[in-house]
């Protein structure tokens, strides 16, 4: 075994040993102040819903008793996307690579967001106007076995994004930026990752 995969290994077992040591996850007051956000239960550590029906009727606010029983035994959360909240719609953008990261520091309104195991940038936004789908994100300069490389997404309806005070292997999701969300328009957003769009090679 290679000393670098040896030293990862030994960083995911301290992971689990602070966890099982203080195993509870909390969700933030951020996030907590957003009173018609749901919730999806999501095993430890990891990024898939744990219940089958999460769109549908397996989602809970945040004060939901079997929520906080799953939060306190260190199961991760899931903010459920596309929810209406007054006249707007929830979205997170994922940005996993620093061309998308830039672009939402520099074209969008600074927001309530958060940064994942992989350092990875979380921008939680209210679309104004309309709802949006879930939409991948591609570098169309860099091609992989199935086409362009992912390099993030913008989560509507349809898909979860894990919150910050999750943990994952690989380390935390911490809040980057607390506050409200901001608001934009679906179609400025759109027009702006226009570009990433597409898979076609």
């Amino acid at each position: 075994m290679s000393h670098l995969r040896s030293e990862k290994l030994s960083n995911i077992k301290g992971l689990r040993s602070m966890a099982d040591e203080n195993p509870e996850i909390r969700i933030p007051e951020d996030l907590l102040k957003i009173k018609s956000l749901r919730y999806v239960i999501v095993a430890p550590s990891r990024k898939a819903p744990f219940e089958r029906g999460w769109q549908d009727s397996a989602n809970y606010d945040a004060a939901d008793p079997k929520l906080l029983k799953h939060l306190k035994s260190g199961y991760n959360y899931g903010v459920l996307c596309g929810v209406k909240t007054g006249d707007s719609f929830a979205v997170v953008i994922d940005a996993d690579d620093r061309t998308v990261v830039d672009i939402v520091r520099e074209k969008l309104p600074e927001t309530l967001s958060w940064r994942t195991q992989t350092e990875g940038h979380m921008a939680f936004m209210y679309m104004s106007d309309q709802a949006m789908k879930t939409r991948p994100l591609y570098n169309m300069n860099v091609t992989e076995k199935r086409g362009f490389m992912n390099i993030g997404h913008i989560r509507g309806s349809g898909s979860i994004e894990i919150g910050p005070g999750c943990r994952g292997e690989n380390g935390n999701y911490e809040l980057d930026h607390g506050g409200s969300p901001s608001s934009v328009k679906a179609e400025y957003v759109e027009s702006i990752f226009s570009p990433f769009f597409s898979r076609k090679k």
